[in-house]
């Protein structure tokens, strides 16, 4: 049997567990050696960062296992996003359930919300040049 996973727009009482998998992932990946460094405290702060950006959730079976971060050309949270286009950011799913569908949900998700959006012809994401997780 297959996990039924749901993508849904984050509330306050998922702030911890979306900053938990941001932090494990992120230092998962080997991005940073630990959750001190000054950008991995910033991206932690989901409150913050949910003041200005929408944030969206990924859950497997009814438990939190994916976020990501949407913005617009102009937005607090926007590095690349162009007038026409909804751009993603911070996606992270939980180290412990990777490579099980969710950020592909998490994906497909935002490219049908874009598809609604007036005025947006592309989506982007935001990364860093050697972000990327191995095989």
């Amino acid at each position: 049997m297959s996990a039924t996973i749901t993508v849904r727009p984050a509330a306050p009482p998922d702030y911890t567990e979306i900053a938990r998998i941001t932090r494990d992932s992120y230092l998962a990946a080997g991005y940073f050696d630990d959750a001190e460094h000054p950008y991995m405290r910033q991206i932690q702060q989901v409150s913050d960062r949910a003041a200005f950006a929408p944030i969206w959730v990924a859950e497997r079976d009814g438990v939190i296992a994916g976020s990501v971060t949407l913005a617009r050309a102009g937005d607090k949270f926007a590095d690349i996003a162009r007038q026409d286009e909804l751009e993603f950011r911070m996606l992270v799913v939980d180290p412990a359930v990777q490579r099980g569908g969710i950020g592909r949900a998490l994906v497909q998700a935002i490219v049908a919300h874009a598809r609604e959006l007036d005025g947006v012809s592309a989506v982007s994401l935001t990364t860093g040049r050697d972000w990327h997780q191995g095989s």
